[in-house]
This record gives C-alpha cells, structure tokens and sequence, in this order.
C-alpha cells in the first residue's frame, strides 16, 4: 500500500512506534539523492532502533527489498523527474 504523508507525519510514526518495534526491523530508504529530508529519516530510523538500508534507484530499491524483506519502506516521491514513487510500488 502506498501512503502519501508529510515528512513530519512519517516522523512521528517513526518515532512513536519504538514502543511496539523490535530492533530487528528492516527500513528500506528509496531517495534519489541524499539530501536534509533523507538525512532525517536516517537519524529517525537509527533513533529508533531499525536497522535501515538506502536506495537511490529504482532497481537498486527492488534488489535491496527482495534480499531483505523490508518491514517499513519510505519512497521519496518529491521530485518525479528521478524516478515514479508507484511504478516502486508495483
């Protein structure tokens, strides 16, 4: 399922759920540069306990989903001209 959220929704998510998580969750990071927004969601992750993966490619996502089986994954879908957020999805 694709979910569209604001930045600060998906941080909130992040940070509020170290409750129930247990440190062996896998995070899958899909960003197509490595700028303030995916630094952010690294620290999240990291402050949480995941343990995290990034991606900056569509076929580097998939690789990298298929080898772990990601529990959590954030697509970056701000600049469409990189890659589709859906066609990741699928």
């Amino acid at each position: 399922m694709l979910v569209r959220c604001s930045t600060k929704c998906c941080l909130f998510w992040l940070q509020t759920s170290c409750d129930w998580v247990h440190e062996s969750m896998w995070v899958l990071l899909v960003f197509a540069k490595e700028d303030s927004q995916s630094d952010a969601f690294w620290w999240a992750c990291d402050r949480a306990g995941f343990r995290c993966n990034i991606a900056r490619t569509p076929e580097s996502a998939v690789e990298c989903f298929l080898d772990k089986h990601h529990e959590i994954i954030v697509i970056d879908g701000r600049h469409s001209r990189y890659f589709e957020p859906e066609a990741i999805c699928r």
